[in-house]
């Protein structure tokens, strides 16, 4: 039994390999190679524009919240100077009042005596 297991199993194997030396000799399987190369090759071709689309969004977004963020803090830039200004107006208001109202203590002050 052992013999005929093993006869068995090397007419397999030598069948498995006359089939594969003719596909190599008449090329087909160079050609079923080269198509399956070709596929897998679209396959990455394909991730790859997918990927560089991806990455487009993505730097189109990045530019669109970076001018965002820009007019955002420019905004807060002008309300900040505005506010600068009315306080120095306000301060300047402040004095001038300190000053008169020295100017008439002074003047009361100095005509009482």
């Amino acid at each position: 039994m052992p013999n005929a297991y093993d006869y068995i199993t090397l007419m397999c194997r030598l069948k498995a390999a006359q089939a594969r030396n003719k596909e190599l000799e008449s090329g087909e399987r160079y050609i079923q190679l080269k198509e399956l190369h070709q596929k897998e090759c679209r396959v990455y071709e394909h991730k790859i524009r997918k990927l560089e689309a991806t990455i487009t969004d993505a730097h189109k977004e990045t530019i669109r919240v970076r001018n965002y963020w820009f007019q955002v803090l420019e905004d807060m830039l002008l309300e900040f100077e505005a506010m600068q200004k009315k306080a120095a107006q306000e301060l300047q208001e402040m004095e001038k009042r300190a000053l008169l109202a020295e100017k008439h203590i002074d003047s009361v002050l100095f005509c009482t005596y």
